[in-house]
């Protein structure tokens, strides 16, 4: 799936987990997503792009990683579904593995999820 045509309205979900670092690598994807004419909404919200923005400290965060993304499968399963972060660095396999992870992008790439999708 695709949604880069520019006229199309668009509509973006974050779910942030983890540090501090996170949430603030979140806030610069979601500000690239907007220069880029997607609408952020609530990660509650239905939306044409979840990012899941994850950790891997403990097992429970990989949990936690793996329960969000079902989550956004679940409210839109005809979404772009992508997975960042530190879980989607050291699992990409799993990650990539879940059905409806649409791409998954290492660290080093976060920053241009907007340019991906």
């Amino acid at each position: 799936m695709t949604l880069s045509q520019p006229d199309t309205f668009r509509r973006a979900a974050i779910t942030t987990l983890g540090c501090k670092v996170n949430a603030y690598e979140s806030a610069l994807i979601a500000q690239k997503l907007q220069q880029d004419q997607w609408t952020v909404v609530s990660p509650k919200d239905t939306a044409d792009l979840y990012v899941i923005n994850s950790c891997t400290v403990t097992a429970e965060a990989g949990r936690q990683t793996r329960q969000e993304i079902r989550r956004a499968i679940s409210r839109n399963p005809a979404a772009l579904v992508v997975v960042t972060g530190c879980y989607a660095e050291m699992e990409a396999s799993a990650c990539a593995k879940i059905p409806g992870v649409d791409l998954v992008v290492g660290n080093s790439e976060k920053f241009s999820i907007a340019e991906q999708v």
